[in-house]
């Protein structure tokens, strides 16, 4: 007979960040993505955490509750995550078009990174999703918000990531 395991104990890492002042909305049609995401910000002592299936679902879920942080898989029927993306950026719609966005993609083209950068998004991340990939991307959301810029065809963070000093 084998004997019982002891209880586990997870302790947090040591470089664990606390984000008990933040709250997330997580979009995912996987609910394994979603639920291995909110065990990792809850580990972090996340604030509050929300959920949706899709894009559609998102927006419901956005005009109640206006979170700090959305993290948004791309991939998703009905409503896809840039679409979800472009409408949290609408001036005149969203509840909170200043809400950071982190889009998630298994699809690491560098076309798809920038139509995100271009759609409005603070951060990008590729799947698979690894702590220390997701939890940089929020510790840099959280740590250096970047100015928001709006002009006649864009309104998001500032797409220039740093300023280069020149002659002429």
């Amino acid at each position: 007979q084998q004997p019982a395991a002891p209880d586990m104990i997870i302790h947090p890492l040591r470089d664990t960040p606390r984000l008990d002042e933040f709250s997330f909305m997580v979009v995912d049609d996987s609910i394994v993505v979603r639920n291995m995401i909110k065990w990792l910000l809850k580990s972090c002592h996340a604030r509050e955490i929300r959920e949706a299936a899709d894009g559609a679902h998102a927006r419901e879920v956005f005009r109640s509750f206006c979170p700090d942080i959305v993290l948004v898989d791309w991939e998703m029927q009905p409503v896809d995550g840039l679409t979800f993306v472009k409408h949290a950026r609408d001036l005149e719609d969203s509840p909170d078009p200043y809400v950071s966005l982190i889009l998630m993609s298994s699809h690491k083209q560098c076309r798809r990174a920038l139509a995100a950068r271009d759609a409005g998004v603070d951060a990008f991340v590729t799947k698979p999703i690894s702590r220390s990939g997701l939890l940089g991307a929020i510790q840099s959301v959280m740590e250096n918000p970047r100015p928001y810029t709006l002009c006649d065809t864009y309104f998001g963070p500032d797409r220039r990531r740093g300023q280069l000093d020149h002659d002429g």
